[in-house]
């Protein structure tokens, strides 16, 4: 008798999560928008450091009165390597939120001991963020070539 308890005991307890997903869920989210916002950062101060009037080339240009063209092929091939670093960022983002994904699904079905789970608000937050992936991804791009 006392190893048929001993069993559904440790079968009861395999099916426990020892962590909570909720939990997990919270915690790659912060990890996600974190690594949006470094993105999103390189981004911006690569563009206004191209953009400002007071960069280095620009002075230099402003006092000679020199003036360079736009769209040669070297210029665009800086402006590449600049913004080079973001591919890896953009793709350790994108494999987060692919995983969060499961844990989001797996998280809905937890036992409510503090009240409903707001699956819909994580869902919704997660395809937001996956959204922004893209879109930052497309400005990379467009950053790079333009």
């Amino acid at each position: 008798m006392l190893v048929v308890v001993g069993c559904v005991a440790s079968f009861i307890v395999m099916f426990v999560p020892p962590k909570s997903a909720r939990k997990a869920v919270r915690v790659r989210n912060a990890t996600a928008i974190t690594g949006l916002s470094n993105i999103y950062l390189s981004l911006t101060s690569n563009w206004i450091g191209k953009c400002s009037p007071f960069t280095q080339d620009n002075v230099s240009e402003q006092t000679t009165g020199s003036n360079r063209e736009d769209g040669s092929a070297e210029e665009a091939i800086e402006r590449a390597d600049s913004i080079r670093h973001l591919r890896p960022q953009l793709t350790a983002v994108a494999t987060q939120l692919l995983s969060l994904n499961d844990v989001v699904e797996s998280a809905r079905w937890e036992a409510y001991v503090l009240g409903e789970w707001p699956y819909h608000e994580y869902k919704t937050m997660l395809e937001i963020e996956q959204d922004m992936v893209a879109i930052l991804a497309l400005v990379r791009i467009l950053n790079a070539f333009s």
